[in-house]
């Protein structure tokens, strides 16, 4: 009888930490942004820290989605524009064809980090992102539609993933 009882306070024991044990942390209410990743040209959302969740690290560096840059439909254009920079995709690669009628994917804003120093094609996707002299090239992934409709946007982020190949100096593109 003395086992039973010391079995059953043993349970009662259990259950009552493992409940103390699943409940679930206070949510963060604190800020959301919008960036975009520079290796992927895909938005990704990202929680702020805030007074309630201080622990949260900061955001990467990048720019923020949607960016009056993005409205720019025009290769030259968002060349000569202060805080933009061109972004091409590599279609000349295993026999690939450009996924739209010209390499230009689009014109992005460049990132919040300091400006990288060097030479662009010396520098890595954040780094060129930081510069409005510098352009980048892209490779489109395999799960991207291969003709017009959603291709001649660019990337989605949720289907249609890119990936970073080189930076390039804007006044001489590849």
């Amino acid at each position: 009888m003395v086992g039973r009882s010391i079995a059953a306070v043993a349970v009662a024991a259990l259950t009552t930490v493992g409940l103390a044990c699943d409940a679930d942390p206070p949510a963060c209410t604190g800020p959301f942004v919008t960036l975009r990743n520079p290796a992927t040209l895909a938005c990704v959302q990202r929680q702020e820290p805030s007074l309630e969740c201080p622990d949260i690290p900061p955001s990467p560096p990048w720019p923020a989605c949607k960016h009056p840059c993005e409205a720019i439909r025009a290769e030259g254009q968002c060349r000569g524009t202060a805080g933009c920079r061109v972004v091409r995709e590599q279609c000349d690669v295993f026999d690939d064809r450009c996924q739209r009628e010209g390499p230009f994917i689009g014109c992005y804003p460049v990132g919040t980090a300091e400006v990288a120093p060097g030479a662009c094609v010396e520098l890595g996707a954040v780094a060129c992102g930081t510069r409005d002299d510098c352009g980048a090239q892209y490779l489109h992934g395999p799960d991207c539609p291969q003709t017009g409709g959603a291709a001649a946007a660019g990337p989605t982020g949720a289907g249609c993933h890119f990936s970073f190949v080189t930076c390039f100096d804007e006044l001489t593109p590849p």
